[in-house]
């Protein structure tokens, strides 16, 4: 399942970085010591061309419609520090692994890096100081296998002539 998979992913990412992830828009949250990064999917299914196929499947004397597809997801990351230089290296690590260390990672979980975007620096103002933030998106691809019993099946069909 991919909130699964995903979810392996962010522990792998913690690991790598030392950070802790936390995910966006959690009601009731508190905001982790620096540093940390926050994901959010911001767009968890993106149809491609090819949405995908259908065949026939076996398993267990049971045949099944077996439908073999793959959609794009797109995940933003902020990494956020007590000071721009912090933030924006702990948001290339993030960027690195996506690019470079974590691709055995991703592949294990069924996902393919398709576009590592640029870092850009988000930093917002608050009243009184500023929440040094840098961040970029990533845009996945995901595989995915969708089973339906079939229940019923034409053994032989007879045709008859019907004059005409």
């Amino acid at each position: 399942m991919l909130t699964t998979a995903f979810k392996n992913l962010i522990a792998l990412l913690e690991k790598h970085t030392g950070v802790t992830f936390v995910k966006a828009d959690q009601e009731g949250a508190v905001q982790p010591p620096f540093p940390y990064v926050v994901y959010k999917i911001t767009s968890p299914y993106i149809k491609e061309r090819n949405a995908g196929f259908s065949s026939p499947y076996e398993e267990g004397g049971i045949q099944y419609d077996r439908f073999q597809g793959q959609h794009l997801f797109t995940v933003s990351f902020n990494a956020f520090a007590d000071d721009q230089e912090a933030a924006m290296n702990y948001a290339f690590q993030v960027h690195r692994w996506f690019l470079f260390y974590g691709q055995e990672a991703v592949s294990e979980q069924n996902f393919a890096v398709v576009n590592v975007f640029n870092i850009e620096n988000r930093t917002t103002h608050l009243i009184d100081h500023y929440e040094y933030k840098y961040g970029f998106d990533v845009q996945l691809r995901a595989a995915f296998e969708e089973l339906k019993a079939l229940d019923t099946f034409i053994e032989s069909v007879e045709i008859t002539n019907t004059g005409g």
